[in-house]
């Protein structure tokens, strides 16, 4: 099942139709964070593990069977732009699941503005290329984006020796996935649509250092993620004014360091966590994360020059989540999500 899924995944991905390329000073289209990051600045997978993570963690699985939903919200604030996503995942089995998500971004804050001809300096010195009247210039349009996704993950059980004898092995969780996903871009009343077809992939390492075989706990862990993102040579097609432009799309990577300790005593659990992406710049996000009793958690951090706080409230199979975050691709501050899990 695994082989004919990932086939047809690759397959789905690479169906763009192939257009003339032409040079465009545009920006590429990248499908941004997930809620599931809620507030710790991207680095940090949140701990009620959230459908809608392999946006940001294409490999990244729960310890446990999972079947959930979940819905995500980036309200209206002011003038800003608003995010309204679902997702929702099954487990096959305790190493397998499928998660999907679908995701709208509306922003109604798109001016008309008349088309300038020739260069500033040319308008300068010649009336005439002026724009004499604009009476479509107070007219607003509504840009909106979909984006829906469809993962894949697995997770595989290894024992990892120690050098001393005497000293038990180390449980190590690897977990690999891919997610095939689809963006359409439109300006509404407008002149201008974007789509592209893509591929993300990822593995993740979890080693359990302190585990104890009669309690199937580890009160350390050890978590190295590596993601990658617009893995296939495909392009995003743009209608522009009439014009079909094929614009390259780079291939994007996260790196990303996990580190959990309890503290028994307190009944708690402190995550500390680093990543650092290609598009990123050259200083790495840092997050943290502090759990009590598997019910509270509170985060925090600090990512490209932005500072970002969040909180989720869990009570058997619902948990709410708010954060204060900069998204990507919405101007949204803040944003809320309620998910419901069963087993």
């Amino acid at each position: 099942m695994f082989r004919y899924l990932i086939t047809t995944l690759f397959l789905l991905a690479c169906s763009p139709a192939k257009v003339w390329a032409v040079e465009f000073a545009g920006d590429v289209f990248l499908i941004g964070q997930s809620v599931a990051v809620n507030g710790s600045a991207g680095a940090l997978p949140t701990q009620p593990f959230s459908p809608s993570q392999h946006m940001v963690f294409p490999s990244e699985q729960p310890r446990e069977r999972l079947h959930a939903f979940e819905v995500n919200a980036l309200p209206l604030f002011g003038s800003l732009s608003r995010a309204y996503n679902a997702a929702a995942t099954v487990s096959l089995d305790s190493q397998s699941q499928i998660s999907a998500y679908y995701s709208i971004l509306a922003d109604d804050g798109i001016q008309l503005r008349p088309l300038l001809r020739g260069t500033r300096e040319e308008r300068m010195n010649d009336p005439s290329l002026r724009p004499t009247n604009c009476s479509d210039c107070g007219t607003f349009l509504t840009n909106m984006v979909t984006s829906t996704g469809l993962n894949f993950a697995r997770s595989y059980t290894l024992l990892l020796p120690r050098s001393q004898i005497s000293h038990r092995p180390i449980p190590l969780q690897l977990s690999v996935g891919g997610t095939a996903k689809y963006f359409i871009e439109d300006l509404w009343d407008g002149d201008y649509t974007a789509q592209n077809l893509n591929l993300d992939a990822g593995v993740g390492l979890n080693f359990f250092w302190d585990y104890h075989p009669v309690t199937r706990l580890s009160s350390r862990n050890i978590k190295f993620i590596l993601s990658a993102f617009e893995l296939l040579p495909t392009a995003q097609i743009e209608d522009f004014g009439g014009a079909r432009i094929r614009e390259a799309i780079d291939t994007r990577w996260h790196y990303t360091f996990i580190w959990e300790e309890d503290f028994p005593w307190l009944e708690s659990r402190l995550a500390l966590s680093a990543q650092q992406r290609t598009e990123g710049g050259r200083w790495p996000g840092m997050g943290a994360e502090w759990n009590f009793r598997n019910s509270l958690f509170v985060r925090g951090g600090f990512r490209s020059g932005f500072f970002n706080a969040g909180a989720s409230l869990s009570y058997r199979l619902v948990s709410v989540h708010y954060a204060f975050i900069h998204h990507e691709l919405a101007t949204t501050l803040y944003q809320v999500s309620l998910q419901v899990r069963w087993p």
